[in-house]
């Protein structure tokens, strides 16, 4: 278990460095992340940064594409699992909150990743985003 779970953490950091050099990525939210406002907090707590990564593209349109269109993923609201999922949570888990709300408690409206291998099809979905 130890090892999955390292390797786990060593691609999500790899996909958090991919994420934050991307040009259509606005932000990305990692625990490890040298800009990561808590970064310290969770290193006294922890021995890694978790598998788990959340990034912004500032495109609603966007971010909805990549969610409906990832062939790698289940697409669901995280309730924990272990499974690797994707969400767009403007859409799911906080679809009932009012946009403005959102924006005023700094709720993004952004897409969430779990997993390793996602890299490739991420490339593909953030270079050609569907229209119409």
């Amino acid at each position: 278990m130890a090892l999955r779970v390292e390797r786990a953490q060593a691609n999500t950091v790899a996909l958090a460095a991919w994420l934050g050099a991307h040009e259509k990525v606005t932000k990305v939210y990692y625990a490890t992340t040298e800009d990561h406002p808590d970064r310290a907090l969770h290193l006294s707590q922890a021995t890694g940064g978790g598998c788990v990564v959340c990034f912004t593209t500032g495109d609603v349109d966007l971010s909805k594409h990549v969610v409906s269109e990832t062939k790698l993923f289940a697409i669901t609201v995280s309730f924990g699992s272990v499974r690797s999922l994707i969400s767009c949570p403007c859409d799911m888990s906080h679809a009932s909150i009012p946009a403005e709300t959102r924006a005023r408690v700094e709720i993004k409206d952004r897409s969430r990743r779990r997993g390793p291998r996602i890299v490739r099809g991420l490339r593909r979905l953030l270079r050609a985003q569907r229209t119409g």
